[in-house]
Parts: structure tokens; C-alpha cells; sequence
């Protein structure tokens, strides 16, 4: 991936670079934690532990509206997560999402 554009990315192959219409970009960096985008995004990182600045609670990181999931929410220690305990970071970036927007269309 090259950029995260507000309405699209764009991404460079081997042979062209194209722009991607995206409502929503998600952030898998695999098994071993790649924080350089989050650092190239403004969140800011535990440099030993690589643990990206983020509320347990909503998962935000400290830049409004990035959210983390899986294994990259705990740094080096991928091994914290599992299915088991990572399949509830969904349900608990989509709560505080839409509670936002519930509280602002309450405005």
C-alpha cells in the first residue's frame, strides 16, 4: 500500500500503481508486528515493546478514529491474542463507534 486517501488507497504492484475506491481500510501487518504505518499515521509506539498507544476499552489509538485489532493491539507479545480473546475487538471498536454516533445525532 502507498496511501490511505479519505475516500480511496492506493497501492503498487509489481507492474502499475492503481487507486482502489475504499469506504474503510483495514490494517493487517501479520503475524509479527509492523507498526511503521501506525507510526507513519501518528500513533504513537512503545518502541520496546511495540505496543501502539490505544484504550483497552475502545481499542482507539491516540488518532481519533484509527482503531487496532488482533494480535497487534499487544506489540511483540502476539501470543496474548487468540481467537478466543481477539474475536471481541470487533464488537467492542463497533460499540464505541456507533455510540459516538448515536451521541451526535442526540446534538
Amino acid at each position: 500500500m502507498k496511501e490511505i486517501r479519505t475516500s480511496s488507497v492506493v497501492v503498487a504492484t509489481a507492474f502499475e500503481t492503481e487507486e482502489l475506491p475504499a469506504d474503510q481500510v483495514f490494517l493487517l501487518t501479520g503475524y509479527h508486528p509492523d507498526t511503521r504505518m501506525l507510526a507513519e499515521a501518528g500513533v504513537r509506539v512503545d518502541e520496546a515493546t511495540l505496543v501502539p498507544q490505544h484504550d483497552p476499552a475502545t481499542l482507539e489509538t491516540s488518532v481519533p478514529g484509527l482503531f487496532l485489532a488482533g494480535a497487534l493491539v499487544s506489540g511483540k507479545q502476539t501470543s496474548r491474542i487468540f481467537i478466543e480473546n481477539g474475536r471481541f475487538h470487533g464488537e467492542a471498536i463497533v460499540a464505541a463507534i456507533t455510540s459516538r454516533a448515536l451521541a451526535s445525532a442526540r446534538e
